[in-house]
């Protein structure tokens, strides 16, 4: 048992994997009912939009219903008949294309029979072959055979045939048949569902289901309108090279790629072997292949990106994951439902707080804020990936000290505040603490860099407007801290910020030695107690003898001590960009160095 888990955490966990082994048996073994329930569902919510259009036109719900049901139906079925009638004439001709495919298959296998290792197993398979016709009966001593033709007559075939299909039939009827129902209750259902969800979360469970068949309905047009562009694209191309029946796989394409991943695959297959059995040569099969290669990469890798983009929600780990799910549970069909199903749950999951971790699994969201991933990734010993962060940051033209209020500060101060609770060992400790400091090195060379690169640009640094004292409060993380300040003043504030060599006490003979600044700062990240924060804010006053101007974060954990003491007279800041903004604006640099007004600045 890992450190902090407790035996109530052990037997939420035992129950959770209790209850996910019986949902995982219900689907199983409730398939027959929730796999035409699941169908209409989703049927249903991308039916929802076209009946919503029908009554916003003075039709009644019920018409409404009839006419997108019956629409549906006839366009499966006017669908089915083309698709059948393709079907048939290829059969026909299917008979024309069997000496050129004999012709191919021999010439393939000779030219892999003379090649290293098929040649082998070609020999292999000839010695099989030689023995068997050795065991055969010698002296021309006859063979009996029997041969039993079994009855064929139109009543049994069709017999045959109906209970082959009497399965798929009813689940097709029931699933229509949900379909119908939900569309019909459709206001009803939803208001049942928010009221199970509680009378309290109204506006949340209503908002969550409006989400959901939004979601679904675009990604089911989008979804559609894709395939179908395959499709034709794919019958267009097929009939330019000629082979045989082109409308008929394009509907099979346009089908298939609903599946995912492999449905683009599955179409090809036929095509391709159709394309070597009606030409002698390897042409038609080489063209076909490239085609359905090249569109199912630039629909995948290019289209898909641009139309879906981040509007499913969903990562591609999670839709691979998803994807072998169903398909285990459910057989193909759950292939078919897995994207809807998955978008689904994590619409579900980003409104109802209880599948909040549901939302990170399966959500293509960042997992990690800003803040938090900095944080690992210095934890990770990572300094290089964070710098690049940083960079990209920068490239993007946002300032440094933004990213210093809601990134860097904040995340050495989840460091400090993991080393002040004890949860790191003292080489994670030393291992962080190392790579803060490769981190903060980058960062100094980062901004070096853009300094060079304004001056080639011609752009004349302005000179510093004040000059400002930053003395850390405690600790490794406070230094690094003020460091980046100092450089983000540099950068764009136009403030001379001059670090202490040390913190705490010892920092501030450094600031009595050298009082050729205007302000001074005392920066925590929050390794200093309140008790040590305010003994080094007191002593700074004593030292200057001026009233102090106090920046705090808005989520720190002790500020009542703020207001009780005497130097607690100046504004309140709540950021380093609050912080420099005010040094640099009530500078007064003709006046030369005015009296010591430090700030006290914790950022935690």
């Amino acid at each position: 048992m890992w450190a902090g888990a407790s035996s109530s955490n052990v037997v939420n966990a035992a129950a959770a994997l209790i209850v996910a082994a019986l949902v995982i048996a219900a689907l199983i073994l409730g398939r027959d009912f929730l796999l035409p329930l699941a169908l209409a569902t989703l049927l249903s919510f991308a039916l929802q939009p076209a009946v919503l259009w029908l009554e916003d036109h003075k039709l009644p719900r019920p018409a409404a219903v009839a006419l997108v049901v019956l629409s549906l139906i006839a366009t499966t079925v006017a669908a089915g008949a083309l698709l059948a009638r393709e079907v048939t004439g290829f059969a026909e001709e299917l008979p024309r294309y069997q000496e050129n495919l004999r012709t191919k298959i021999r010439d393939a296998t000779g030219t892999l029979g003379s090649v290293g290792v098929w040649r082998t197993a070609t020999e292999v398979l000839s010695n099989v072959e030689g023995e068997f016709k050795q065991q055969q009966p010698r002296g021309g001593e006859p063979v009996k055979v029997e041969v039993q033709n079994e009855s064929s007559s139109p009543f049994l075939a069709f017999a045959k045939y109906l209970r082959l299909s009497i399965s798929p039939l009813t689940s097709a009827a029931l699933a229509l048949l949900f379909t119908v129902f939900i569309l019909l209750q459709y206001h009803d259902l939803r208001d049942r569902l928010v009221r199970v969800m509680g009378p309290t979360e109204i506006g949340r469970s209503t908002q969550t289901l409006n989400d959901a068949a939004l979601e679904l309905a675009h990604f089911f047009r989008l979804q559609a309108g894709l395939n179908l562009s395959f499709g034709i694209v794919i019958g267009l191309c097929l009939w330019a090279i000629g082979l045989p029946n082109a409308p008929l796989w394009g509907a099979i394409a346009a089908i298939l790629r609903f599946v995912p991943y492999i449905g683009g695959a599955l179409s090809a297959l036929l095509p391709m072997a159709l394309a070597a059995a009606v030409e002698p040569g390897w042409t038609q099969l080489i063209l076909t292949a490239a085609l359905f290669g090249a569109a199912e990469f630039i629909t995948a890798q290019v289209i898909e990106p641009v139309l879906f983009g981040a509007n499913t929600r969903v990562s591609p780990l999670a839709v691979l994951l998803s994807a072998a799910f169903w398909t285990t549970i459910w057989g193909p069909v759950g292939l078919i439902l897995a994207m809807p199903i998955t978008i689904s749950l994590v619409v579900f999951a980003e409104r109802v707080p209880m599948l909040s971790y549901v939302g990170v699994l399966l959500g293509n969201s960042p997992a990690l804020s800003p803040k938090q991933r900095l944080y690992h990734l210095l934890l990770a010993g990572d300094a290089s990936s964070s710098a690049e962060e940083m960079e990209d940051w920068l490239n993007e033209d946002r300032p440094l000290l933004d990213y210093l209020d809601h990134v860097a500060i904040p995340a050495l101060s989840i460091a400090a505040n993991d080393t002040a609770r004890e949860v790191l060992r003292p080489d994670q400790l030393d291992k962080l603490k190392g790579a803060v400091n490769e981190y903060v090195e980058l960062a100094e060379d980062l901004v070096e860099q853009r300094l060079g690169q304004k001056e080639q640009e011609g752009q004349t640094a302005k000179s510093a407007c004040a000059k400002a004292f930053v003395l850390p409060a405690r600790g490794a993380f406070d230094h690094a801290a003020g460091k980046l300040v100092a450089l983000a003043g540099q950068l764009e504030a136009r403030v001379d910020v001059m670090l202490a060599a040390g913190s705490g006490l010892m920092g501030i003979n450094g600031a009595l030695q050298n009082q050729k600044f205007q302000y001074a700062a005392v920066l925590s990240v929050g390794e200093a107690t309140p008790a040590q924060l305010r003994l080094v804010v007191r002593r700074l006053h004593r030292a200057f003898s001026t009233s102090i101007g106090i920046l705090m974060a808005k989520d720190h954990d002790d500020v009542s001590w703020v207001a009780s003491e005497p130097f607690a007279q100046a504004s309140v800041f709540s950021s380093a960009k609050a912080l420099l903004d005010k040094i640099r604006t009530t500078a007064a640099p003709s006046s030369g160095p005015a009296p010591l007004k430090p700030v006290a600045s914790l950022a935690r």
